[in-house]
């Protein structure tokens, strides 16, 4: 690899290495590039290794081996019997040449996958994701004719002791077998496939279903410095206007039904889309870094949306806004009395609440995301009452067959609501699945007399000290807390039972959403993810009945231990429970 001229004798090597070393440049760039990866994601050691090329464009020679190579290894993978090529290539057997074609492919499909992925286009990251698929399809190859190299491979011995060059970092190096490398190939082919499909997203609320659906999956550090890149507008090309899945003022603009030109409100709004764009492209870097990286930087983050409830507090009470939301129709409470001062809970300040409570979802207890998904099912239901729907009418009567048309409009109009409407009591209900489910765990684990909270107020301040800084969602008291999480005398049976009701209103809930997934237009993704709630919920509340009739049948004493499983769903587990 440090001298490559010397393999130019040998097309295979020399096209096989030649796309390595192409794509362990295209790596280090991307990482340096996304800044989403700490060292212990990632440590590039180039150890003095050449990795740029020293003529001409680099990729077009690489793909120029590769192609050559490709296009001589199919003829010799279709003789039955090893035939010579001619200029010093030799015979190869067939199988032999379909083991070199597939690994030489994988690699020239990696280098033109990450090649298009930094691209923002949708054209190039749907070419970005055809490459990595044909990456995957050949990983069986590769697998099936691993034992015609050497048995022993250097540097993929178990116990293998590799020191570190002069000048890295001391540490020892992973010894990984050859089915742990491929293992570890086909993950990294099908994270990049995902990193690649965000073209899917078109808003604010597409983006954050997506980030959290794709980083439970995403762990590999090349994947998430692909997705961060195309999350930031400015890493990587630079284009006239960000893509539509790209974190933008349009975007949130429109996620706040407000328009997105500068000075079209208010000064006051213009700052507040400015902020909140920074604070949303945070949080996407914040879903990009590893797990334990996230809860410290999640709790950062709530510093950016108590300063953005000042700036929608200001935007809110702005003349301008005021007139603009009455203008249009929105249907908002009155202005709010507090001592001499008059002022507007709005639209902006309950869309900030919204999102801060989802943020501080993401690394909580049970017993406080009840409180916070309650939170979260108000100001839902408060935003959409007072908007009005997105086709908006001519205000003068029409005449003659501008009646027509009027009546068209009409009908597109209530057409548009009633889809509009779906699709909100569907988010509606999934919270309400999830409210239930937290509710349920609570009682479950409760009824067991398996607490796994702490009651002392001390320690309860010291975990969710942070929130008390927040305004809105208004802080959750510590005697509130304990008694969501404290049965206070109550029976065990009782608890349970109540148990039982939340993981039954849990999966009637989830029932409905399934049901009515073809009229709200829920994506596939987020289905299964309300599938695997449903199928959480039924057990739960099989396990809650059961215990609460072993506990009535034989008295308060229990001798029992939960066992959590987190393979239907990663946030809320299965709880089973097993006798002492």
């Amino acid at each position: 690899m440090q001298n490559l001229a010397r393999l130019e004798d040998d097309l295979y090597l020399s096209a096989f290495c030649q796309a390595l070393r192409a794509t362990c440049s295209e790596v280090r760039t991307i990482i340096m590039m996304s800044c989403v990866c700490e060292e212990e994601d990632f440590n590039a050691l180039c150890n003095g290794l050449e990795l740029g090329h020293p003529e001409g464009n680099a990729s077009a020679c690489v793909l120029q081996q590769a192609n050559k190579a490709e296009e001589i290894l199919t003829q010799q993978s279709k003789k039955k019997t090893p035939q010579s090529q001619g200029g010093g290539l030799g015979s190869l057997p067939p199988l032999v040449a379909r083991a070199l074609l597939s690994r030489i492919r994988m690699r020239k499909a990696l280098h033109m996958g990450l090649e298009r992925a930094v691209k923002k286009t949708k054209q190039d990251l749907a070419q970005a994701c055809k490459h990595f698929a044909a990456g995957l399809s050949g990983m069986e190859m590769i697998r099936s004719t691993a034992k015609l190299g050497a048995e022993i491979v250097p540097g993929f011995e178990k116990g293998l002791y590799q020191a570190p060059a002069p000048g890295g970092p001391v540490r020892v190096s992973q010894a990984l077998t050859l089915d742990e490398t491929w293992d570890r190939f086909e993950n990294l082919l099908g994270e990049l496939q995902m990193a690649c499909s965000l073209t899917t997203v078109g808003g604010y609320k597409e983006l954050k279903t997506f980030l959290l659906a794709v980083v439970k999956k995403c762990t590999t550090p090349l994947a998430r410095s692909v997705l961060h890149i195309q999350l930031d507008a400015r890493k990587g090309i630079s284009l006239s206007e960000p893509p539509r899945w790209c974190p933008s003022r349009r975007m949130i603009a429109d996620a706040v039904n407000l328009p997105h030109k500068n000075g079209e409100v208010s000064v006051e709004v213009d700052v507040f889309l400015e902020q909140t764009l920074i604070g949303v492209q945070n949080w996407c870097q914040c879903m990009c870094l590893n797990r334990s990286r996230q809860r410290r930087r999640l709790k950062k983050g709530l510093e950016d949306w108590k300063n953005l409830l000042d700036h929608a507090y200001a935007a809110d009470n702005s003349p301008r806004l005021v007139n603009h939301v009455k203008e249009r129709g929105w249907r908002w409470p009155p202005l709010i009395q507090q001592g001499n001062v008059t002022h507007v809970q709005g639209p902006l300040m309950s869309w900030i609440e919204l999102e801060c409570c989802q943020s501080m979802i993401l690394h909580l207890l049970m017993g406080y995301c009840e409180y916070l998904f309650a939170r979260v099912l108000g100001a839902t239901r408060e935003l959409f009452n007072a908007r009005p729907g997105a086709i908006v009418l001519p205000q003068e009567g029409p005449l003659g067959d501008k009646a027509k048309k009027s009546s068209k409009k009409k009908t597109k109009e209530k057409e548009h609501e009633l889809v509009r409407t779906q699709k909100h009591a569907a988010e509606l209900a999934l919270l309400e699945v999830e409210r239930q489910m937290c509710q349920g765990l609570i009682r479950l684990l409760l009824g067991v007399d398996m607490s796994p909270f702490n009651t002392e107020a001390e320690r309860f301040y010291q975990r969710f000290s942070t929130f008390m800084e927040l305004e809105t969602p208004e802080p959750l008291d510590y005697r509130a807390f304990v008694s969501n999480t404290n049965p206070n005398g109550t029976s065990a049976a009782k608890v349970l039972e109540g148990a039982v009701k939340s993981f039954t209103s849990s999966r009637d809930h989830a029932q409905l959403i399934i049901q009515r997934s073809s009229v709200s237009g829920m994506s596939e993704t987020k289905l299964a993810e309300v599938e695997a709630l449903e199928k959480v919920a039924k057990i739960n509340k099989v396990t809650s009945g059961v215990l609460m009739s072993l506990i009535a049948a034989s008295g308060e004493e229990t001798d029992m231990k939960a066992k959590f499983s987190f393979e239907i769903n990663s946030f809320y587990p299965v709880v089973s429970i097993t006798r002492g």
